[in-house]
């Protein structure tokens, strides 16, 4: 090559300008852009682009008038590229195209992990983000020509009466997280790992930027609106960061993913100090309420208020299962800090099916707010994971660990309220015909049509009221064989104002429980709906049940005063456990709970093996509504005992004060070796 290239993979190859050296900060514009940019004689030959970087009339050095296949950027040259704005100071969009190609595309680039690229937008004085990638809008994005065969059907969401004659091995779903998690989409789900593309074999899946093959960048101060599915995907890559990052809507804020063979190759990622609203109905201005959520997706509803929990779970809007953050089959080391999540179905959910995938995630700082499903939520498998410092405000499930095992889970120093007042489906209405929602599937071939699930096995999943208890914690699985346990969790030193349960009706992990201020707010079976908790069907509960085959004894606790429901169905008897509906199995629950302080009394839940009591003085805890409970009055917990695999309380001596937030203000932490980001335990 006769002079140095920068291969930026907007798409265009360009020759370095004559003297930029190392370190250099070069400028992008984008042609297909709103408002349009303008061309100018005095920027290079023949004309170029002209934006702004604030007020600074600036030529673009980088062009970007097509999409194209790209290579990557020549290490060392340029440290910073800046996307321009068309006007000073004003929000400019970066759309995507008729052809649905990502809009940023990087590829095969490999920087150097002390000199990271960053791609940055720009912000006014007052954060306003000033650059955005526009996607398509999501009945857009499913309904793609080259994919649907009656676009006028798609767009109305009328299902296929002869849905049922294509074989399954056949099908695909508009959400990757949704295929993996089909067992019947067995051969397109290896098909997927082979290929990153795998859920599109038959058809393009959408995203606003894509790194295939990275290392070494930063995506920084960013919006992204309507990116369906994806805003940010990356394809066996590393070492990615997305920093201040303004994210409407989207299915996935970020996905992360290893194809085949390659989860080593793919780790450490950062999402922090960004916003994530994903409910249409939560950031689109001037909507009016849509008079067919179940069936119409550009209504913009919110996914906490507006529909039942399994139409985005299974059904018409199942593009909202999502997270900001989510993966699968990546190694790990993986840091979600600072960021604010609202109106949105999950918050974090990392999928890790193979041996060495899972390890080392760390969430911490985070705000989760109007979450209609879980907030963190690993999926088969865990090693290291921190979760911290995160306030919790709305939550249906905060964490969830069912069917998940490993080791070290951490949970500490956290806040959170649930409001009776704010409950979700409050805008939802029963004269819908919910279970008619139908659900989106592409076929082999050109063809996608809608399907009508057959929803008999769990009505509550399409009633407004469904799925609406809640719980703090799910662990284990009641109804399945041969369920995987966490070898231990740890939840201590937490603040927690809750009308949900502590723990939801799962066979549980062993536990360490202690040091937690909890307040709860619950009114019972007969109270106003609003705040009473309705547990599951006795019978799953009691012992001699079908499914426990009378081998099981579990019960349901609730506050002596009948207000409360603190564990549903969850076994607490420490030691051995008995023998579980799994074939052949006995788990060693060895749960130890002690020095919790609670506003509500409950009896029957044995406690550790030194018998360490419960303290329950609720003139010593402050509950004012929707408000985070605190101490009145200074008390000490447990000291705290690090041990390999977990953290145990020491009730011989007394350590910090119960609750999260200790003298001073500061949210009780600790370092625990080897887990969480950065953990040296984790090795790619």
């Amino acid at each position: 090559m006769g002079f140095k290239h920068i291969l930026l993979a907007f798409g265009i190859a360009l020759p370095l300008l004559p003297g930029a050296a190392a370190g250099d900060v070069l400028h992008a514009a984008y042609g297909n852009a709103e408002p349009a940019f303008e061309r100018d004689a005095e920027c290079g030959e023949g004309g170029g682009f002209v934006g702004y970087v604030g007020t600074e009339r600036v030529c673009a050095d980088i062009v970007i008038d097509e999409l194209r296949e790209a290579e990557g950027l020549l290490d060392g040259i340029v440290d910073q590229v800046v996307l321009l704005t068309s006007r000073p100071l004003e929000k400019t969009l970066y759309r995507a195209t008729a052809g649905r190609e990502p809009i940023m595309p990087l590829e095969y680039l490999a920087r150097p992990l002390d000199r990271p690229l960053t791609i940055r937008g720009q912000r006014a004085s007052d954060g306003t983000h000033l650059v955005w990638l526009k996607g398509l809008d999501l009945v857009d994005t499913v309904c793609d020509p080259r994919r649907v065969n009656d676009l006028e059907a798609c767009r109305n969401g009328l299902p296929s009466e002869a849905d049922e004659e294509v074989p399954w091995a056949r099908r695909y779903e508009m959400t990757s997280l949704g295929l993996v998690e089909d067992a019947r989409s067995a051969r397109i789900r290896e098909a997927y790992r082979r290929d990153h593309e795998g859920v599109t074999a038959f058809g393009p899946r959408a995203y606003c930027t894509v790194l295939r093959w990275v290392r070494g960048i930063t995506l920084q101060d960013i919006g992204y609106e309507d990116c369906w599915i994806t805003a940010i995907g990356a394809v066996n890559s590393q070492h990615v960061t997305v920093r201040g990052a303004r994210i409407h809507g989207s299915t996935f804020g970020m996905f992360a993913l290893a194809t085949e063979g390659l989860s080593p190759a793919s780790h450490s990622f950062v999402v922090s100090n960004s916003h994530w609203i994903q409910s249409p109905g939560a950031y689109r201005e001037g909507t009016e309420p849509c008079d067919r959520p179940h069936q119409d997706l550009t209504c913009a509803l919110d996914v906490w208020d507006d529909i039942p929990w399994g139409v985005a779970h299974h059904h018409l809007w199942r593009p909202l299962n999502g997270a900001l953050f989510a993966a699968l089959d990546i190694a790990g080391n993986v840091l979600i800090e600072n960021n604010t999540l609202e109106r949105a179905y999950n918050g974090v959910r990392i999928i890790s099916e193979l041996p060495g995938t899972g390890r080392n995630v760390e969430v911490r700082g985070n705000t989760f707010r109007f979450m209609r499903d879980n907030a963190v939520e690993p999926e088969t498998q865990a090693y290291g994971w921190v979760v911290k410092h995160n306030r919790f405000e709305n939550v249906h499930a905060w964490l969830s660990t069912d069917g998940v095992k490993g080791s070290g889970f951490y949970i500490f120093g956290n806040t959170a309220t649930y409001d009776p007042d704010n409950m979700p489906g409050t805008g939802c209405s029963d004269d819908i015909a919910w279970e008619r929602s139908p659900r989106f599937e592409a076929m082999a071939g050109d063809d996608g049509r809608y399907v009508v699930l057959d929803v008999s096995y769990d009505p509550t999943s399409v009633d407004c009221r469904g799925h609406y208890r809640g719980t703090v914690l799910k662990t284990g699985d009641k109804r399945k064989s041969k369920f995987p346990y966490l070898d231990r969790i740890s939840i201590f030193n937490n603040t927690w104002r809750t009308r949900s349960p502590l723990f939801s009706s799962k066979h549980a992990s062993p536990l360490s429980h202690f040091n937690n201020l909890i307040a709860f707010t619950g009114c019972g079976l007969d109270g106003p709906w609003d705040c009473k908790q309705i547990p599951v069907p006795a019978q799953y509960c009691g012992e001699g049940n079908k499914r426990t085959r009378g081998r099981v004894a579990m019960a349901q606790y609730w506050t002596d005063d009948g207000e409360a429901l603190v564990a549903d169905c969850v076994s607490m008897v420490p030691g051995p456990a008995q023998p579980d509906d799994r074939a052949a199995f006995t788990a060693d629950v060895s749960h130890v709970f002690c020095r919790d302080l609670f506003n509500r009394s409950f009896a029957g839940l044995p406690y550790g093996e030194d018998r360490c009591a419960p303290v329950f003085e609720p003139e010593a805890i402050e509950t004012a509504a929707r408000e985070v409970p605190r101490l009145l009055a200074p008390m000490a917990g447990c000291r705290v005992r690090v041990t390999p695999g977990a953290v145990l309380p020491d009730c011989a001596a007394f350590g910090p004060q119960v609750g999260a937030v200790q003298p001073g203000g500061w949210l009780y932490d600790i370092e625990i070796e080897g887990a969480g980001y950065l953990g040296r335990n984790f090795v790619p």
